[in-house]
């Protein structure tokens, strides 16, 4: 029994970790930037607002701290996946600055508590001499993944799919974290 157990709290930590390679993506919005440009006639300087709002809405993890610890972690992390799955989806079919702001500022949202859980989860899962090695793979997963996510956007050339690609891959690992 000792050894599923800890066989499952592995695989938590490395779901975890997964889930985290994805929390990153605000950060490769340069990638698209360009795309998004084109397409919408907007300027340089709007381009730069853009990412930086995406930004705010990653790294402003309070509501997320605050939701973990009343409905815990489970509904916070499908909270986040209807976050930043529907603001991105969002962000692709309604044309607009002020739309396509607010709707990044949700995706970061979202991202933010998938990364919040996502470290909550690294530090229940881990035994007291490991935790903090697996609270800093969690952490360097975020910070790896504005590499890895250009490198899924340079594999798939549609925007549409790049955004299929990741919200998959996003609802697989939350549906091996939270059951």
């Amino acid at each position: 029994m000792n050894k599923n157990f800890s066989f499952y709290k592995k695989i938590q930590i490395i779901s975890a970790i997964l889930i985290s390679l994805f929390c990153g993506s605000p950060n490769a919005f340069n990638h698209l930037n360009s795309k998004i440009k084109d397409d919408q006639n907007y300027s340089e300087n709007f381009m730069s607002q853009l990412a930086s709002y995406g930004m705010v809405g990653l790294y402003f993890t309070i509501p997320a701290g605050i939701l973990y610890d009343r409905i815990g972690p489970r509904f916070t992390s499908i909270l986040g996946s209807i976050l930043a799955s529907g603001g991105y989806l969002l962000m692709s079919f309604i044309p607009g600055k002020f739309s396509m702001s607010f709707f990044f500022v949700i995706v970061g949202f979202g991202l933010g508590f998938s990364f919040i859980v996502s470290l909550g989860t690294a530090v229940k899962a881990s035994s007291e001499k490991f935790r903090g090695f697996s609270v800093a793979c969690v952490g360097s997963a975020m910070s790896l993944s504005m590499g890895l996510v250009v490198l899924i956007f340079q594999c798939v050339e549609c925007f549409l799919m790049d955004f299929i690609v990741l919200m998959l891959y996003q609802y697989l690992l939350f549906l091996l974290l939270t059951f």
